[in-house]
């Protein structure tokens, strides 16, 4: 039988490597052998003296949608520590009372897609996280990420904050960059293996059915916009979108497809504030091929205050094209598609962040009261009227106006707005 190394690299009198790390379901010893055997600078230091003591806490705060988060440091007598960050299952899932439901699933399926997908980047030079070991569910646990630790570094916008013209600016290159690297995978080992649940298959529908009402009740143009372009909730016109005139344009890349304002890290600066400088992006669990200005859209359209919007919106696509021309240079290659398709591409994207966005003042507006929270709601109330305006001048601009559910099963609008009619 081999001898476990940690044995060697571990004061036993002091730490407990046989209990649980948290609620993830693992041994702390069983995670530290992983870190050891996948991190050569953790071996140099274990190499220099022992670990004399592990810490941890829960950094998602126990409340992560599809997942939970913990921030372990480890110590090396008692000036030297190493931080790192191990993500598993939701916990409400980690230890289910019964029989699993159809969101266990999806949470098995969220965790397995990311699993996939961190093996495939962790070799790249591309702006994510350095991924140490990723494992699938099987017979020894229910799975999970050892990555880097960005936690006390990093800072986001959050999903419905306010993002800066230069974060919006900032994230043209490393998307271009990282787009052009998985596209350059040997064999591309992603395609075909993502398919989209949440923004084309209409995973969606229950929320819009529920908070579309309520956010009409702050921005009556919703139900207008609506009731002259219904198409714009069928999870066709999404397809069109985001897959469909991409693939017709030979446009299609892997997509994070879900880098909103929350998934998208940027450096901290000394003050605490959050920086224009992006860091890394996050959370791999609804990946999909499409688009490839889709990424860019998904994280200015809910973040960026209209007029903020309104300023990058010119100048995104040819930051994107011009970052993907040198990326692309870098394997003696060229971009697939035009610089004026780019522009299509990105105003397609956008339309169907509106679609999504519609629902984002009643997101708001039923989580906080107070007058700081009423002048929050008035941002959102003011990006959702501005992107129903600016995604009209797109259909006429394209001569999508009388576009048509091709196949896709048609929302009713009715039935969306009976609480309010």
């Amino acid at each position: 039988m081999s001898k476990n190394p940690l044995e060697s690299v571990v004061d036993a009198s002091s730490v407990d490597i046989y209990s649980h790390l948290g609620r993830t379901g693992y041994f702390i010893e069983w995670v530290l052998r992983k870190l050891y055997d996948n991190n050569s600078e953790v071996r140099d230091k274990c190499e220099k003296g022992k670990i004399t003591d592990v810490k941890f806490k829960c950094v998602s705060g126990g409340k992560g949608l599809r997942s939970q988060v913990y921030q372990v440091k480890l110590f090396f007598g008692k000036d030297d520590t190493y931080n790192f960050v191990v993500k598993t299952p939701a916990e409400e899932h980690v230890y289910p009372a019964g029989a699993k439901t159809r969101e266990d699933t999806a949470v098995e399926q969220a965790h397995s897609a990311e699993v996939k997908i961190c093996n495939m980047v962790k070799d790249l030079d591309v702006l994510v996280p350095k991924y140490y070991y990723a494992e699938d569910r099987n017979e020894e646990g229910t799975g999970l990420i050892v990555m880097e630790d960005f936690v006390d570094i990093s800072g986001t916008v959050g999903w419905l904050g306010s993002s800066t013209a230069e974060q919006c600016k900032n994230l043209c290159k490393p998307l271009a960059e990282f787009h052009c690297e998985m596209m350059h995978i040997p064999n591309q080992p992603w395609k075909g293996q993502f398919e989209d649940t949440m923004h084309i298959q209409g995973i969606y529908q229950s929320v819009i059915s529920e908070l579309l009402p309520k956010s009409t009740g702050l921005v009556p143009e919703i139900k207008l916009f609506v009731d002259e372009y219904p198409f714009i909730l069928t999870s066709a016109f999404s397809k069109y979108c985001i897959q469909e005139k991409a693939a017709e344009y030979n446009a299609t890349f892997f997509l994070h497809s879900d880098l909103h304002g929350g998934n998208m890290l940027f450096k901290k600066r000394d003050d605490g504030t959050v920086s224009n400088i992006p860091l890394a992006m996050i959370d791999w669990q609804t990946a999909m091929e499409g688009n490839p200005l889709y990424d860019i859209a998904h994280f200015v359209c809910p973040t960026a205050d209209a007029d903020v919007r309104r300023e990058v919106d010119p100048l995104i696509p040819d930051l994107y094209y011009d970052a993907l021309v040198e990326a692309y240079k870098k394997h003696n290659d060229t971009v697939p598609f035009s610089r004026e398709q780019a522009r299509e591409l990105y105003d397609l994207a956008l339309m169907q962040q509106t679609f999504q966005s519609l629902c984002m003042p009643a997101m708001l507006s039923t989580h906080g009261s107070g007058p700081v929270h009423e002048a929050k709601t008035a941002k959102v109330v003011l990006k959702t009227r501005f992107l129903i305006e600016d995604t009209r001048k797109i259909l006429r601009k394209y001569d999508l106006s009388n576009w048509r559910s091709r196949g896709g099963r048609k929302h009713s609008i009715s039935k969306y707005f009976s609480l309010i009619n």
